[in-house]
């Protein structure tokens, strides 16, 4: 509930992703599909990294570019949404809290002394 915490979510989730991933997400799939480098399996699975809105774009660059594979990138975006949400719970948990406490423990030890 800290001020920082709720700038830096409204910052990133609202401006960040929303905005500006969105556009990302719609237009790098289709050119990065017309490379021939990935294949659509891998490409329908990176729309799965992001929010809901980067989801939907992503998805949705993809099935313009190849129509008759909608079922498949649907199917395999939304699994790698899913892995996403649940994997970086636990990582969140598990190695980015632990970390930025020691983090905080070593740059600023009077202060981490004081709030104990």
């Amino acid at each position: 509930d800290a001020q920082e915490s709720r700038g830096l979510g409204d910052v990133y989730k609202r401006q960040t992703g929303t905005l500006i991933g969105t556009f990302v997400f719609a237009i790098m799939p289709p050119l990065i599909h017309s490379l021939g480098i990935f294949d659509i399996r891998a490409l329908a699975m990176s729309c799965g990294v992001g929010s809901g809105s980067m989801l939907a774009a992503c998805t949705g660059g993809l099935v313009a570019v190849v129509p008759d594979q909608e079922q498949l990138i649907l199917a395999l975006a939304a699994a790698s949404n899913i892995l996403t949400y649940a994997t970086g719970l636990y990582v969140g948990l598990f190695v980015a809290l632990p970390l930025t406490e020691w983090l905080y423990r070593k740059s600023r030890p009077h202060e981490f002394a004081n709030a104990a």
